[in-house]
């Protein structure tokens, strides 16, 4: 009688929805992360560029959803227009 093999499918992945100490989800908290390393320079970063980095994880529409939620709690702000931002954390 055959048995199903058991496969190791690594780590589980991340849980975008619950809540990290910081107050943010897993979600903000990956797309600061990606702002706080790419984005140090006086521009930051431009929310096309974010969007297309965060592809393989979230759609167009739940990017700008939590980039939105991180204006609104103050984790980013505007630099030279409307499209680039800069996280309140980063050098």
């Amino acid at each position: 009688m055959a048995t199903n093999p058991q496969y190791n499918t690594g780590p589980a992945p991340m849980e975008f929805d619950a809540m990290a100490e910081n107050g943010l989800t897993g979600a903000q908290n990956k797309i600061l992360d990606y702002y706080n390393t790419n984005g140090t320079g006086d521009e930051g970063c431009l929310i096309t560029t974010v969007i297309q980095a965060m592809a393989p994880f979230f759609d167009e529409q739940s990017c700008r959803q939590n980039i939105d939620a991180l204006i609104s709690e103050g984790f980013l702000y505007s630099t030279i227009d409307d499209s680039f931002h800069k996280s309140t954390d980063s050098g």
